[in-house]
């Protein structure tokens, strides 16, 4: 049997409070294609209707991009590339 998964890695531009700090005047670039996929979020509603599972991200890819391997070089954004080690392994 066929099973449908649907993700969606970038379906908002949330910053937890633990990390509001580093996006102080960074509003803008959150509102932006770089914060988040405008529409994908109520795309993956849509099409969720029809999947077996459907799995969404609401935290925004420049806190960390969800779709890349733990170790390319764009995981991190500008915003987090200059965290600690050990905050990179947490996120």
């Amino acid at each position: 049997m066929l099973r449908l998964i649907i993700t969606c890695e970038h379906g908002g531009n949330h910053i937890p409070a633990a990390y509001t700090d580093l996006f102080d005047g960074k509003e803008e670039l959150l509102q932006t294609h770089r914060g988040y996929d405008p529409g994908a979020s109520e795309l993956l509603d849509t099409l969720s209707t029809v999947a077996d599972k459907s799995f969404k991200a609401t935290t925004s890819r420049l806190l960390i991009e969800l779709n890349r391997s733990i170790n390319h070089k764009e995981l991190f954004s500008e915003v987090t590339k200059p965290l600690p080690d050990a905050e990179k392994r947490r996120l």
